[in-house]
């Protein structure tokens, strides 16, 4: 007997207990006295939300504020952003319980945003500039909405994606995949850009349909637990549009198609690919890694270099005086296909005074081409020490510079930041008399280069001079 009164007052507890809960639950509506979450007076009712509370931010009167999440850790039950409504998360963690709905704007410049479902609509905006946005159930990001990350981190926790539909402007930059997120992230034929590195570590993830283009301007990994890569694909069609490269980091399946846009690089690295059940042997672009000229006592000589070559059937070089149109000089043949540095070199021996442009024109055994660089050369230049201004200045991401030699010297040519310290060597070999011209590549220079002012520096036995160059981004 004693037992069965003790059953009942637990069952009673529970009810009260959820009864309780029940009242708690209410609905906060941001009222926007100030643009502080944290600050009880901006809450109709007043009263800062908690976890048992569904938060809407809605259109505001003129004068009145949006909120601005900074510090701390928040949870709420969920959160709706109403259509010309925004909310900005700049620091701190803010977890939901079940769903975030946005018509308007979140932007997320910092911090943790953890949810377990999302979606966008009507119009609705996620911008992610740094910090990390966790998903663990459903992402939906409808046609007509956008989620736009140009850094920061996506990262599905948990059976991400179970529900999945990417069809609006989607564009992650790192994507993170948990173990156990959901095996069919992307259901549909959907499209997700993806601008830094995508790292999957759920052995499982099957993805058949989905289009994933890798979109990035700065070298970028790709690595996949999923196997067996031959039967299970991680992509379901894969776009490489990065032409600073892409590496894979481990063996990966494609469901249908991979293709190249905008003179984009894939590095296998030593893993495999599969295409469609089958180990892809296409054909890799030709990287031409320098691109030189130097006047001789009897013409120009060109130089140039490749670090890497498939298929690669030879180059033409052209020629350009002022106003006058491509002519062609010449042809040298590739080495089609090599793994190690080639060197190549070129001599026109026909150039009279005055100012010429110089490209190569870099052609596949199919017949497909692709253009070099253009490098400028003055033969009406003194033959003095001198270090030309760098042209175009300011530059992004590549710019020219010229120096001249009076006679054969050991040369350094070097990259300075505006504190001094060396971040690139572009020349220390010897070189012989004449105006040499060398690009110079902010993007591949130290992993990047950030907008600022920079110090370029020559230096020889007995000569030294230095010039500033600005790269505006």
């Amino acid at each position: 007997m004693k037992f069965l009164k003790t059953l009942a007052f637990l069952s009673v507890a529970l009810i009260l207990l959820s009864n309780i809960n029940t009242c708690f639950a209410a609905t906060k509506i941001w009222v926007g006295i100030t643009t502080n979450w944290n600050s009880a007076l901006n809450w109709n009712p007043a009263g800062l939300p908690s976890s048992f509370d569904d938060v809407i931010i809605p259109t505001l009167p003129s004068g009145r504020n949006m909120p601005t999440i900074d510090l701390g850790t928040l949870t709420i039950k969920s959160l709706t952003i109403n259509s010309g409504a925004s909310l900005n998360h700049s620091g701190g963690t803010l977890l939901i319980d079940d769903v975030v709905s946005i018509s308007g704007i979140f932007n997320q410049s910092g911090g943790t945003v953890s949810t377990k479902d999302m979606e966008l609509e009507n119009g609705g905006t996620y911008n992610q500039s740094t910090g990390e946005f966790q998903i663990s159930h459903d992402l939906k990001i409808i046609s007509g909405n956008t989620f736009a990350a140009t850094g920061g981190r996506v990262h599905f926790i948990g059976r991400s994606g179970g529900g999945a539909n990417y069809t609006g402007n989607v564009q992650f930059y790192e994507v993170l995949i948990d173990a156990d997120a959901d095996n069919n992230m992307n259901i549909d034929n959907d499209i997700i850009k993806i601008a830094g590195n995508f790292t999957n570590y759920n052995p499982n993830l099957n993805n058949n349909k989905g289009t994933v283009i890798f979109n990035g301007t700065n070298p970028q990994t790709i690595y996949s637990a999923s196997t067996p890569p031959a039967t299970t694909t991680t992509f379901g069609n894969l776009v490489v549009n990065n032409p600073t490269g892409v590496t894979l980091l481990s063996d990966i399946g494609v469901k249908t198609s991979l293709s190249f846009n905008s003179g984009g690089y894939l590095d296998l690295d030593g893993n495999i690919l599969y295409v469609s059940g089958s180990e892809y042997i296409g054909s890799l672009p030709v990287e031409l890694s320098s691109f030189s000229a130097v006047i001789l006592e009897n013409g120009v000589k060109l130089k140039w270099r490749t670090e890497t070559e498939v298929s690669n059937y030879g180059f033409e070089i052209l020629r350009s005086s002022q106003n006058d149109n491509w002519s062609l000089l010449g042809f040298v043949q590739g080495h089609g296909n090599s793994n190690s540095p080639k060197d190549y070199s070129f001599i026109d021996e026909n150039a009279a005074a005055g100012k010429y442009s110089y490209r190569l024109k870099q052609i596949d055994t199919d017949g497909q081409f692709e253009y070099s660089k253009i490098i400028e050369v003055d033969l009406g230049s003194p033959m003095n020490y001198e270090l030309s201004q760098n042209y175009p200045n300011p530059f992004n991401p590549s710019t020219t510079i010229r120096f001249s030699v009076s006679e054969s010297s050991f040369i350094n040519l070097s990259i300075y930041n505006s504190l001094g310290e060396k971040i690139e060597e572009l020349v220390n070999e010897a070189k012989e008399p004449g105006v040499h011209t060398i690009q110079f590549n902010a993007q591949s220079a130290a992993g990047g280069l950030s907008s600022g002012m920079y110090i370029y520096r020559i230096q020889t036995n007995d000569f030294v001079q230095t010039k500033k160059m600005i790269l505006l981004k």
